[in-house]
């Protein structure tokens, strides 16, 4: 039986006006897709196909095609920050005021293809926390099993150990297990700490007390010396965004910024100028590092971590590659902070975010 469709409101009207701005709105902005835009709205994937191209014809959803080339935009960033040893742009028209769920997915591509290309057989590899290295991993396991290109008998540390986790499942520990998971005859060295310390301890800070452990101190210890770096870059939520969705392509710093709010912290950050983070540690618009800040105190209690400096140490050294997953509007400031810390040398970005950042005023290394 053929299902029935609704009667769309006449050309013109403020009716079909107000209906090609919700049907855009949901196709490009939050992602749906045709198919399911009709069923919630009781129409056809044709009729959302011809209301789509309606909206464009009216300007009410516009495409710009940015001028300046990836490659270009690759000679501008290293030029302005010549610490950056290798940036792969991945050529995307993010709209400005979201976070496309597909944009991981190509983030993480491009990612994956680097890692696969370059990291070799038996690397020392390190893994920070979130949703840009969560879609990396997958990407490696997908596209490193089709080309048989993944590297063997490599061991995988954390670069965070967190003592709060919101969403387990993008944790430097659950990150570590994925990708030991997807390499062969790959180690990992990851564990979570529970956030309650026993018994009589629990007065004591959690670091000082995690830190009389060996194994934590060894496991810290090794992450100074490792061959590559898996990293993300987020931006600090002082509206509480993280809040308000589950959806993992809007989740950017989720764990950061979950770990900050329930600390109190969202204020001394916000008063501190911090405009993204990294591994957990802050960082202000000129990329100074914040976290030894006494207001930060309590973050420093509740998670063990390899300081942004001894990373920045490895970049200028040039001993190892640290590769920064960053995209989306949100981010620009944040990217632009990590750049001038000089905390990676190897960056994965998409082109309408590069471009964000190249557009931004003159940018000082």
């Amino acid at each position: 039986m053929r299902r029935a469709t609704k009667l769309l409101p006449p050309e013109g009207s403020a009716e079909r006006l107000d209906l090609l701005e919700q049907v855009s709105r949901r196709h490009y902005l939050a992602g749906e897709r045709q198919q399911d835009i009709a069923k919630a709205l009781g129409a056809t994937q044709s009729g959302i196909s011809r209301l789509l191209a309606e909206a464009r014809k009216l300007g009410i959803v516009r495409f710009e095609v940015n001028s300046v080339s990836a490659r270009e935009q690759q000679e501008m960033l290293k030029k302005k920050f010549p610490h950056l040893k290798d940036i792969s742009i991945v050529p995307y028209a993010a709209p400005a005021d979201t976070v496309p769920p597909d944009l991981l997915t190509v983030l993480g591509a491009e990612a994956a293809r680097w890692f696969l290309d370059r990291v070799p057989h038996g690397a020392k590899i390190g893994v920070s926390c979130g949703v840009g290295v969560n879609a990396a991993i997958d990407a490696i396991n997908e596209l490193g099993a089709r080309d048989s290109k993944l590297p063997t008998q490599c061991r995988v540390y954390p670069l965070i150990i967190t003592m709060m986790a919101d969403v387990v499942s993008i944790t430097p520990a659950a990150l570590v297990a994925k990708l030991v998971s997807s390499l062969p005859a790959a180690r990992g060295n990851a564990f979570q700490l529970p956030f309650e310390l026993p018994g009589k301890l629990s007065a004591r800070s959690p670091r000082d007390f995690y830190m009389q452990c060996p194994e934590v101190r060894r496991l810290l210890e090794n992450t100074k010396d490792l061959d590559c770096y898996l990293i993300g870059v987020g931006f600090i939520d002082v509206l509480g965004k993280w809040k308000q969705t589950r959806d993992m392509a809007h989740m950017a710093t989720h764990e950061f910024n979950s770990l900050v709010w329930r600390l109190g912290l969202i204020e001394a950050l916000d008063e501190l100028g911090a405009v993204g983070e990294s591994l957990h540690q802050p960082f202000d618009a000129t990329g100074e590092f914040l976290l030894d800040r006494p207001e930060l105190k309590l973050l420093r209690e509740h998670m063990l971590y390899l300081p942004l400096a001894e990373m920045s140490r490895r970049v200028h050294e040039r001993k190892a590659d640290v590769v920064a997953v960053a995209g989306g509007h949100e981010k620009v400031d944040a990217i632009r902070a990590a750049l001038r810390a000089k905390i990676f040398n190897v960056l994965v970005i998409d082109s309408s975010t590069a471009g964000a950042i190249l557009g931004k005023g003159e940018m000082t290394t």
